[in-house]
């Protein structure tokens, strides 16, 4: 036996081999980040030709509403949705316009999609305060909020489902809250058109229990449905809402709205007692509001409690409230609804 002989051929074919490897390396790496780049301007393109069409039919909707021609402006409102849904500001165009032909719901639907879809800076508006308000009461200790985009899916979907039930077609109205639903689940104003969609269509009892899903999600929604006159169909709702809001305060009691509701309701049955008891509770979360004065003066005053009275009175004065604005449209109101 030999020993085998060193050849500096095969070593040098080896590294030729290993250098040719790592060029083709360098080259496919080459074209891949190429063909990324290429992806991302074209994704980029799209996302700007998008916005474009946007706001092509948002200025359309626009004009057209500024004229008087509402169906135009809604066909377009929703154009500038489909092309773009994080164009937030058609939301706020369709609720003008359903508030204009005097559809309540389908103009709360796209106030609240609105809200939802608003950027942070600017989500106290003036219209949905008490949603906003209602919303991150229960929420503030934890952000559940999703990536924008994905939440204005969500609400593009909402104001399809609007539109169908705004023209009868209910079954596909409720199958476009079911691909809203896929996206945020636990989005009450989904459930609230559901119960609206079920009503119209005579089923109560899946209208009755929608609608307290909604009243669970977001106490602002309670208050629109109690402001409403649904007790001659729905005769078992205000002690359903009472179960329900009481289930919302013993996990979230700083809810000052849904304290509001629950005493207001206490009230209504004559549990005077009780709602002041209620109302104890939610000063000691919150600073005195004008609403809780005001059902806390007058069940003192069944109760014949003077004093107590006159220093809930006392509070409301001090308070200097305007109360024409508990009758604005776009707000659910006490005196409308529960007391």
């Amino acid at each position: 036996m030999y020993p085998k002989r060193f050849n500096p051929w095969s070593q040098g074919k080896l590294a030729g081999l290993l250098c040719m490897s790592i060029l083709l390396l360098q080259v496919a790496e080459t074209a891949c980040s190429k063909a990324s780049l290429r992806d991302q301007a074209q994704e980029q393109e799209s996302s700007t030709v998008s916005q474009a069409q946007g706001t092509h039919h948002l200025e359309k909707a626009r004009s057209f509403f500024d004229s008087g021609h509402n169906s135009l402006a809604q066909a377009e409102f929703l154009s500038a949705l489909r092309a773009n849904p994080l164009q937030y500001a058609a939301h706020l165009g369709l609720a003008d316009v359903y508030e204009l032909q005097g559809d309540a719901v389908a103009a709360l639907a796209e106030y609240v999609a609105h809200t939802e879809t608003v950027p942070k800076a600017a989500l106290r508006v003036e219209r949905m305060d008490a949603y906003a308000r209602a919303k991150f009461r229960q929420y503030q200790l934890q952000d559940r909020e999703r990536e924008n985009g994905y939440k204005a899916r969500a609400m593009l979907f909402l104001s399809e489902a609007v539109n169908l039930y705004r023209q009868g077609k209910y079954d596909a109205a409720l199958g476009m809250t079911a691909r809203s639903k896929a996206l945020l689940p636990e989005f009450g104003m989904l459930d609230y058109l559901e119960g609206q969609v079920h009503w119209q269509m005579d089923r109560l009892p899946q209208a009755l229990s929608a609608w307290l899903k909604a009243a669970r999600s977001n106490s602002f929604l309670a208050a629109r449905l109690l402001d409403r006159d649904l007790g001659s169909r729905l005769p078992d709702l205000p002690g359903q809402m009472e179960r329900v809001l009481r289930q919302v305060l013993a996990h979230h009691p700083a809810d000052v709205f849904a304290s509001i509701q629950l005493a207001a309701l206490s009230y209504r049955q004559g549990q005077y007692r009780r709602a002041t008891k209620v109302i104890s509770q939610a000063l000691a979360w919150t600073e005195p509001r004008w609403e809780l004065s005001v059902i806390e003066a007058a069940a003192h005053w069944h109760l014949a409690q003077k004093e107590q009275m006159a220093r809930s009175l006392a509070v409301i004065d001090r308070a200097r409230i305007d109360l024409s604005l508990a009758f604005q449209a776009h707000q659910p109101s006490l005196f409308r609804g529960v007391l």
